[in-house]
């Protein structure tokens, strides 16, 4: 499952891996700007349908990024009955930094800033993934829910998708300092830096998942460096 403005190849450079451990496997297109809720309905369909025309009744999600949050509001609305393992590679589970700071400066920059960081990151004011990556809209809507009872604010957790039954492992990417581009130079400018250590978009932080259970664990910090390769897996 492909992150924010990840393509149905995003995934290629684990071919090979999957073909000589003879694993089958499919890639999911879903919506580059898309909600995460609009994803995890995509998301459903194509389990359903590859379900429906093999012979297997479940499968196991590799997700990058985004793909990780459209991953468990999929296993939020659906349920984990037809999922056996799950895997996150540098999913923003509490949000991204870099988001707020596209999405700040898309908002209150002069034209040379908004169409720097437009050109940079590929989005705009009407992307619904920039929105839903922000730290705001993943701590108070998708990961929790407030409600205001009288003189009282309850805080209601949303992360029902615990995975009951669900094989969870969680990964998170590190490199010597953030990578440089135009988006986290003027992400800095505007106040917004990156919590290190990070794989220079996300980081290990905001990978970690959010609740306090035996599932709240990182399995691996994975040093790009020492990985060949090319691409976002690089």
């Amino acid at each position: 499952v492909h992150g924010w403005y990840g393509i149905i190849t995003t995934f290629n450079e684990f071919d090979e891996f999957f073909e000589e451990d003879g694993i089958p496997y499919f890639s999911v297109l879903l919506l580059g700007q898309g909600s995460i809720e609009q994803n995890a309905i995509l998301l459903n369909a194509e389990i359903e349908n590859y379900l429906a025309t093999s012979c297997y009744d479940k499968v196991n999600i590799l997700a990058h990024s985004k793909g990780g949050l459209d991953s468990r509001a999929y296993l939020r609305r659906f349920g984990g009955s037809k999922v056996g393992t799950f895997v996150q590679l540098g999913t923003p589970n509490h949000g991204s930094i870099l988001a707020d700071a596209v999405l700040t400066i898309l908002t209150h920059g002069n034209f040379v800033q908004r169409a720097a960081v437009a050109s940079a990151v590929g989005t705009s004011l009407n992307d619904n993934a920039l929105r839903n990556l922000t730290t705001p809209f993943i701590e108070t809507q998708f990961n929790y829910a407030y409600y205001q009872l009288a003189n009282n604010l309850l805080i209601v957790p949303r992360y029902t998708e615990a995975f009951s039954g669900v094989d969870a492992h969680i990964y998170a990417g590190t490199e010597e300092g953030a990578l440089f581009s135009v988006a986290n130079w003027y992400a800095n400018h505007f106040g917004f830096f990156l919590e290190e250590p990070s794989d220079g978009i996300v980081s290990v932080a905001s990978a970690s998942l959010p609740w306090n259970c035996s599932d709240s664990y990182l399995d691996g910090v994975l040093n790009s460096a020492s990985v060949d390769g090319q691409g976002p897996f690089n």
